[in-house]
């Protein structure tokens, strides 16, 4: 929902000077009316706000709402760091960015969820299906980055071809007709147009409605991602 684009979208954050925004993940959930009235057609209303600060971050809150009634589609929070462009590492926020974002705090703006803490994994596990994909310029972002919307989409391409090889226990058919409920999605390094990646997937070993994923480039993990979907009685039907 605009990161797929090469244009910046994070509102007037990245006009103060000194903030060069990367996104650092995304957390997301679904409401099963989302699947039921989404249409192109479909007059719908999103709200974005600051949920909190950190010393070099910032959250924000955003919803999905069906225009006409208020229901709530769909919720979520990123986390958007400052870098440097020069060497990718995260750096301070700008004084005059974290003072405006203090007087939002101080005021009790802020409301919502705070970007959840994540905890990736060491390495693949042993059961695991990957496979092989390469980055393409239609996947970058307005700093020549893969953006988190290719990222989503090389684990819904591994999650089809591991559903279709029958690797899966829970997911014996064409994943694409299983409708997620909540998906997150963190990046660590960046990848660019042309590099080779290794996306691998595995079922949890607690709850087998919820997957999985690493992006690796160079035996690096880069990206990791976890996919919840509703029970088996929620599919898509034609």
């Amino acid at each position: 929902m605009g990161e797929t684009m090469r244009l910046r979208g994070h509102g007037i954050y990245e006009y103060v000077a000194g903030f060069q925004s990367n996104m650092f993940g995304r957390h997301w959930k679904f409401s099963r009316a989302l699947y039921r009235r989404a249409a192109v057609d479909l007059p719908m209303t999103m709200r974005a706000w600051l949920s909190g600060c950190g010393r070099t971050s910032i959250d924000l809150c955003q919803t999905l709402e069906d225009s006409a009634t208020g229901d709530l589609l769909a919720s979520g929070v990123c986390r958007v760091v400052n870098v440097d462009p020069r060497t990718q590492r995260s750096i301070p926020l700008p004084e005059r960015l974290r003072d405006t974002l203090r007087m939002g705090v101080d005021d009790g703006q802020t409301r919502g969820e705070r970007f959840p803490i994540i905890q990736p994994p060491a390495a693949v596990p042993d059961r695991s299906f990957s496979c092989r994909m390469t980055v393409r310029h239609d996947d970058m972002d307005f700093l020549f980055h893969t953006t988190q919307g290719a990222y989503l989409f090389f684990a819904r391409e591994c999650a089809a071809q591991a559903a279709k090889a029958g690797f899966y226990f829970q997911f014996s058919d064409d994943i694409a007709f299983h409708l997620a409920s909540e998906t997150t999605g963190v990046h660590f390094a960046e990848s660019f147009a042309g590099d080779e990646l290794k996306v691998s997937t595995w079922e949890d070993s607690n709850c087998p409605l919820l997957l999985h994923f690493t992006v690796s480039k160079d035996g690096n993990i880069i990206y990791y991602a976890t996919v919840h979907y509703f029970d088996d009685d929620t599919t898509v039907t034609a």
